[in-house]
């Protein structure tokens, strides 16, 4: 009571409790400090200045990327509803059925976004163990530009098919640490780009282009890639800008167009190739009409060269070798074909 508050906000959640308090001066807001954390030392009692009050989003890392981005997003819903976000952001690919592992909250004030962050970093989602982290104002619009660069690769159809999101990184994972892991893996990357904020550690993800196109049998092969950090493996996450490409045989290899000239090129042989195949069932097809006629000529002419010295009938060439054998003919005093 000696130090109370003009202001009081409480979130009962999942794993803590949480209230924020509100003084009319510095020097009540620390005595008052000093009071609760001698009344019990394990509290984590934080002083926010004027830019952590503009706090309004979060970056979730190592969700369970197993599912798609809308079953994520609606487990994110659940788990954080005590903390009212606004938005979450789960999408970052056009693959429909794999996450990033990764989700972006935006919540209606700082002491929600604190809240949630104090409750759920380390928090176990279906086996998966939540990093989670607040993002300054600063780092908000830092990891924006990020992303929009990203959406605006995953519509560059020469790029998006060979480009992979990387995430689950350290927050000091460097470029040389991902091309010196690829590289171990027998793999040459085309371009790495790591995302930063701007005191140069990482939000934990990247993108990575190849030369060729992200087959299943890439994304595999990628998932043994590991980068070493404080002396422990990561596992890394390996998510393709566009659902990857199966691999119908063992030592094939999936080359496709990468650009419309190409496509367009593609899909003009494959015409011509089904173009001619026709042909060639339609001709196959008349021949056997042809030769199915043939032989029932050859059956009427015998039935009527049976029955008469002399016959005249319509009777192609081909009919009459058919029907007149050496042995038929000999029985014939007369015979003649018009």
């Amino acid at each position: 009571d000696e130090f109370k508050p003009v202001g009081l906000e409480v979130i009962r959640a999942h794993q803590t409790s949480h209230a924020m308090c509100v003084f009319n001066s510095e020097g009540a807001l620390e005595a008052a400090k000093k009071t609760l954390l001698d009344f019990d030392e394990k509290l984590d009692v934080r002083v926010l200045d004027e830019e952590e009050l503009k706090v309004r989003e979060a970056l979730i890392q190592h969700a369970p990327h197993g599912s798609s981005p809308q079953e994520l997003k609606d487990m994110m819903s659940d788990v954080l509803f005590e903390f009212t976000p606004q938005t979450i952001e789960t999408k970052f690919s056009k693959d429909p059925n794999k996450n990033t592992g990764m989700a972006l909250v935006k919540f209606g004030n700082a002491f929600d976004c604190f809240a949630a962050v104090s409750d759920f970093n380390g928090f176990d989602l279906n086996g998966s163990q939540l990093r989670m982290q607040w993002l300054t104002p600063d780092e908000t619009d830092t990891l924006h530009r990020h992303l929009s660069h990203l959406k605006r690769v995953m519509y560059n159809h020469g790029v998006a098919p060979r480009t992979v999101i990387l995430s689950n990184l350290s927050s000091t994972t460097a470029v040389a640490q991902v091309e010196s892991a690829l590289k171990a893996c027998e793999f040459e990357p085309e371009s790495i780009e790591i995302f930063e904020d701007e005191g140069d550690k990482t939000f934990g993800l990247g993108v990575v282009t190849f030369h060729e196109h992200i087959t299943t049998k890439m994304v595999g092969r990628l998932s043994f890639v590991k980068i070493d950090h404080e002396d422990q493996e990561r596992e890394l996450i390996w998510t393709p800008l566009e659902e990857a490409l199966e691999v119908t045989d063992e030592d094939s290899v999936v080359s496709e167009a990468v650009s419309l000239e190409e496509q367009k090129k593609f899909e003009e042989e494959a015409e011509k190739e089904a173009a001619e195949e026709e042909a060639r069932e339609a001709a196959e097809a008349a021949e056997a009409e042809a030769k199915a006629k043939a032989e029932a000529d050859a059956k009427l002419c015998r039935s009527w060269a049976r029955s008469s010295t002399l016959c005249s009938i319509p009777l192609t060439a081909a009919a009459a070798a058919a029907a007149f054998s050496p042995l038929e003919a000999a029985s014939f005093t007369s015979f003649s074909i018009r």
